[in-house]
């Protein structure tokens, strides 16, 4: 094959190589934004209902018990330790809840509180940050928050919804447009070509490691 001929061949090749890996890109990202979008609608529809059943209950309940017995009801109990740590200005959360205050208060002001019965939404969340932060079992926290374990079952997928809901506001998806210099930053951070196909980092930390010398360094 003439030397001009074989480098129009690789051309178009490389051509048609970058379209279809682009193309396979922007079809997994569009993929992942219809999940998180009909994720979203299916959960608010679910809180729209619920939120009419609350306020039938409660009107029910207003209508049957006196105002004491509902100031009782969902009272957050302060006298619990982890509780106690948690309005107590001069304590540090981070051994428990792998988060500062501050970082709480925000978490707090950022997710959609549209409870208006139970125990309360601090709780919900504490409860929940402080399943995620040690891992545990739901008997376990269910004792460090004194409550029930099907309650805490409950705070626990009900804040992993509510925090799916704010998940766009919160991670930026790239534009189909910018995947490819996205990529190409990738690259130049890594110096290796593989972060090529790299669209976005969410946390995480850098390991230096060392690798041998000689042949096997590759």
């Amino acid at each position: 094959m003439e030397p001009v001929m074989f480098v129009m061949v690789m051309l178009l090749f490389m051509g048609w190589y970058i379209s279809h890996e682009t193309g396979k890109r922007l079809a997994v990202v569009r993929r992942q934004q219809l999940i998180v979008e009909n994720g979203i609608r299916r959960r608010q529809a679910i809180r729209r209902a619920a939120a009419r059943r609350r306020a039938l209950l409660r009107r029910i309940a207003l209508a049957s018990t006196d105002g004491e017995s509902l100031a009782r009801y969902g009272r957050i109990n302060v006298s619990v330790p982890i509780l106690t740590k948690f309005f107590d200005e001069d304590q540090d959360l981070r051994p428990d809840f792998r988060l500062s205050r501050r970082e709480i208060r925000s978490l707090l002001r950022m997710l959609p509180n549209m409870r208006d019965h139970g125990w309360g939404y601090t709780l919900d969340v504490l409860t929940f940050v402080y399943w995620l932060a040690c891992g545990t079992s739901y008997r376990v926290v269910s004792e460090v928050f004194a409550v029930p374990r099907s309650t805490v079952h409950r705070m626990v997928h009900a804040i992993a919804d509510d925090l799916i809901s704010i998940l766009l506001r919160v991670i930026h998806l790239p534009e189909t447009g910018d995947l490819e210099a996205i990529g190409e930053g990738f690259c130049r951070l890594a110096g290796h070509s593989a972060f090529r196909k790299a669209v976005g980092a969410i946390d995480g930390c850098h390991i230096r490691l060392k690798p041998p010398e000689g042949v096997t360094r590759q």
